[in-house]
């Protein structure tokens, strides 16, 4: 298994290249429309042809690259039901398959943060990983703050959906504000706030206490880019990527960490790194975050959920029911 977890910094977010070396067939989970380009490279240097692209969710900072890519390469577009965007070539429900090679992807229905949120586990023995989206992160979990968020059954894909896989299962999650790209079932279950509620009602206590306003200074919203354009240049890309000399190789290294090194640190205190941990200066009654409404409705147009409303404070992520047998 061949598996790259590629960083979109704008959003925080991961696109990750899963592929089967055998076949060199591979897919991508999460794609995002303006690194076109940078997965067209990959692709070409790997030897690799894409037979998917898919999405574990609705995303409402960022414009999903699946629909360029099926123009691109003719290779499939997946999302979740329920699900009507237009220009899918296959919506998937719970328990569904989609083939890559000799690998196999599960799809796992796991509603709370939107109504279309999925998992996607690959079960291999030694080698079983499960691809989270926004449904659970790294010590964290997707806010509730779309218009189908829903944290009741939020808690039930976390509690008796996701904590019932085994321990080792590796967590890739779809977003990253911590520079902690991967954990497992077993660490989220011991360490994850979220993972730590005796009932449903407690989950509920310390989701409403999530603080999404503190997301703010940090995400930056996508602008969509000209879809021409996009596909123009990415196919300048050339299938044989010219071998650079080592000394070459050095200067650009060079050249990045020197802009590295003069790059600006962010103001002190403008961003709260704990900001997806409940807030405990509130009250354990307070009220939930605001809904935001999303606003994109294309499959090749997803801009960010503007709904009319002054309030941007709310950040991409979201939430889930019964008892957990593992406690």
């Amino acid at each position: 298994m061949l598996l790259r977890q590629l960083f979109n910094h704008p959003t925080f977010s991961y696109t990750y290249l899963l592929a089967d070396p055998m076949s060199s067939e591979g897919v991508l989970i999460d794609p995002v429309k303006g690194r076109l380009r940078d997965y067209v490279h990959l692709f070409n240097e790997l030897g690799l042809t894409a037979v998917a692209a898919l999405d574990t969710h609705f995303h409402d900072d960022q414009i999903s690259g699946m629909g360029v890519l099926n123009e691109l390469w003719g290779c499939a577009a997946i999302a979740g039901a329920p699900n009507d965007m237009p220009g899918l070539t296959r919506v998937v429900e719970d328990g569904d398959t989609i083939q890559i090679g000799g690998l196999q992807l599960k799809a796992i229905h796991t509603p709370g943060h939107t109504d279309d949120s999925y998992c996607f586990l690959i079960d291999q023995p030694g080698k079983s990983a499960v691809f989270t989206g926004d449904t659970m992160l790294v010590r964290t979990v997707g806010l509730s703050n779309q218009s189908s968020s829903n944290p009741r059954l939020h808690y039930d894909s976390l509690y008796n959906v996701l904590a019932q896989l085994p321990d080792n299962t590796l967590v890739y999650p779809g977003r990253d504000f911590k520079g902690w790209p991967l954990s497992t079932i077993g660490e989220e279950k011991e360490f994850n706030p979220y993972l730590q509620a005796s009932d449903v009602n407690e989950f509920l206590e310390i989701k409403a206490r999530q603080k999404p306003a503190d997301i703010k200074p940090l995400v930056k919203v996508e602008e969509d880019e000209d879809e021409a354009s996009l596909l123009a240049d990415a196919r300048t890309v050339s299938a044989k990527p010219a071998i650079k000399s080592t000394d070459a190789l050095i200067a650009e290294v060079d050249a990045e960490s020197i802009i590295e090194a003069i790059s600006p640190e962010p103001a002190a205190g403008s961003v709260d790194m704990d900001f997806y941990l409940p807030d405990e200066t509130q009250s354990a009654d307070s009220a939930a975050p605001e809904k935001q409404t999303d606003s994109g409705d294309a499959l090749n147009n997803r801009k960010s959920a503007e709904s009319g409303s002054t309030d941007d404070s709310a950040a991409p992520l979201d939430d889930s029911l019964n008892m957990p047998s593992w406690r």
